[in-house]
């Protein structure tokens, strides 16, 4: 996706503009929902024209770019078919790509479904239930760890509740400022939740013995 990307740059940027409009970024969690479930579903479909649009598979033909095509196609085929295999404890891999400073990063996210029991949280117990780890290595913080839950209903309204996992701690007036930018972004989807801390690495999940992580440059 990066080699596309360049390549489209190079091409035609308002095509490029549009490629990078359907990856899921980093700086806009508003559109997260919308532009990873687009992936997913050209990922499970296979249909690779929808998603990418005929003026990007046009542009990239016309730039004697059509192999970036191909070699996208077998690299969608290959994340799908260990998509549908189960990993320890019943954990099912998805990798995502993630636009992040004008770069394209691959993320690495685990997840599974939940029971519907064993909660005395009348709220919780309506909606599907779906956990998630992602692993990610930052350029200045090292790894981190993200364990969310969500919980969402046929109307788009749901519940994510998020740990971060981090080798170094925060102040206690870091947690509250990032407390309230998670509460922020959420504001503009159909979803509540929380943000809440872990700093022991023996408290971490560990799925596979080497998941893959990103690397971002952090600010």
């Amino acid at each position: 996706m990066q080699d596309i990307q360049t390549a489209l740059t190079l091409a035609n940027p308002q095509v490029a503009q549009a490629f990078t409009n359907i990856i899921p970024n980093a700086g806009a969690p508003a559109q997260l929902n919308t532009t990873a479930l687009f992936f997913i579903a050209a990922l499970r479909s296979g249909d690779l024209q929808s998603w990418l649009g005929e003026k990007t598979i046009e542009t990239l033909k016309r730039a004697g770019k059509g192999d970036l095509l191909s070699r996208l196609g077998r690299e969608m085929s290959s994340l799908s078919r260990l998509s549908s295999e189960p990993a320890p404890q019943e954990w099912r891999t998805l990798s995502l790509p993630m636009a992040w400073q004008n770069d394209i990063h691959k993320l690495v996210l685990h997840y599974r479904r939940e029971n519907e029991g064993g909660s005395d949280n009348e709220e919780n117990n309506t909606g599907t239930k779906t956990r998630f780890i992602m692993d990610v290595n930052l350029s200045q913080m090292g790894k981190v760890q993200l364990d969310g839950l969500f919980i969402g209903n046929p109307e788009g309204i749901g519940r994510l509740d998020l740990i971060l996992r981090t080798e170094q701690g925060f102040s206690q007036a870091m947690k509250q400022e990032m407390r309230v930018a998670y509460k922020n972004a959420l504001e503009d989807t159909n979803f509540t939740g929380e943000l809440s801390f872990q700093g022991q690495i023996d408290g971490w999940v560990n799925i596979t013995p080497d998941v893959e992580a990103a690397f971002i440059e952090d600010v």
